[in-house]
């Protein structure tokens, strides 16, 4: 939104806002070399995926001299004094002193950092165009430019929130074709515990980076077993998989196997469910299992036998070899 002088030049300008395939191609190339185009009589001004419109004159460069003044980019102006960074950093702890952020409201962090390989970075200008903020969340970026989402956490749950992050990263793979990947933080109720919870966040992507690289969504509070099996010597876990499994039992498992496996947990050990979610008899399902059971030795419908099984599948790659 412009405001005080920005905005008065904008009526003498007679600006109009237009989206970005409606306005003539040259003037859309121009915007690979600079924000704003100069074209047949019209200055257009770019703002994400969108651009302002107002006839060249006196008063359509009085706008742009404006909008220079503000760092050029009108739907960025504010954002160097937002106070949810210095909040994310732990330099704001004191109650109401956040430029007016309200404390005592529990909150979590997701992060959103786009993922290794990737060309084009996921940006704000991005999210702003994109990905949908609901009322009590607010947005920021890190040091690092990743995008930070402080979302509120009263009246949703775990699920709910994976689930939201989940929708983000769709929207963004789909439009853009950027790959990304969210991180979320434990809930906290003051905003001392933000900075935590942002460390939690950062930290859920690294580890499902290791355990998980396949996955999008990574929530620490449901990382209890991939921390304590990092806590434990990459020697000890290489030594606990090769006394439970052995390599050449391990060959065994096919790509279908392991993704009936993987389902099976997912779905807690239900039968149904998982065979419905797989598109399978359920009589095939168990056929599976007891294939599973005899080249392995764990039966996966006994809690106990899924629960080492499960360990042993989370020892990152790098330690199966060892």
């Amino acid at each position: 939104m412009l405001k005080g002088d920005a905005a008065m030049d904008a009526a003498a300008a007679k600006m109009n806002l237009a989206r970005m395939e409606d306005i003539p191609r040259e003037a859309a190339a121009g915007f690979e070399q600079a924000d704003i185009v100069r074209f047949e009589g019209t200055i257009y001004i770019r703002s994400g995926n969108r651009v302002l419109c107002c006839e060249a004159g006196e008063a359509g460069e009085a706008l742009v001299q404006a909008l220079e003044a503000r760092g050029r980019e009108p739907a960025n102006s504010g954002r160097k004094n937002d106070p949810w960074r210095d909040v994310l950093k732990g330099e704001i702890r004191v109650p109401g002193a956040a430029g007016g952020i309200r404390d005592g409201i529990r909150r979590c962090v997701i992060l959103f950092e786009t993922m290794p390989g990737q060309e084009k970075p996921f940006t704000r200008a991005l999210w702003d165009d994109l990905a949908p903020v609901e009322r009590g969340d607010a947005v920021t970026e890190t040091e690092t430019g990743d995008i930070v989402l402080i979302r509120q956490a009263e009246g949703h749950t775990e699920e709910e929130t994976a689930e939201f992050a989940a929708a983000v990263i769709e929207t963004v793979e789909t439009e853009t074709g950027i790959q990304i990947q969210a991180g979320i933080g434990a809930p906290v109720q003051e905003l001392a515990g933000m900075k935590e919870s942002l460390r939690q966040a950062r930290q859920a992507i690294a580890m499902g980076r290791v355990f998980q690289p396949e996955g999008r969504v990574f929530a620490y509070n449901r990382q209890a077993m991939e921390r304590l099996i990092s806590a434990i010597p990459a020697e000890t876990r290489a030594q606990l998989r090769k006394e439970l499994l052995s390599e050449e039992t391990g060959k065994q498992l096919n790509s279908e196997m392991m993704e009936t496996v993987r389902a099976f947990f997912r779905n807690d050990l239900n039968l149904s469910t998982t065979a419905r979610q797989l598109f399978i008899h359920r009589n095939t399902l168990i056929y599976r299992l007891d294939k599973i059971r005899k080249e392995t030795g764990f039966d996966l419908r006994c809690f106990r036998d899924a629960a080492v099984f499960q360990m042993i599948s989370c020892i990152p790659e790098e330690n199966r070899d060892n």
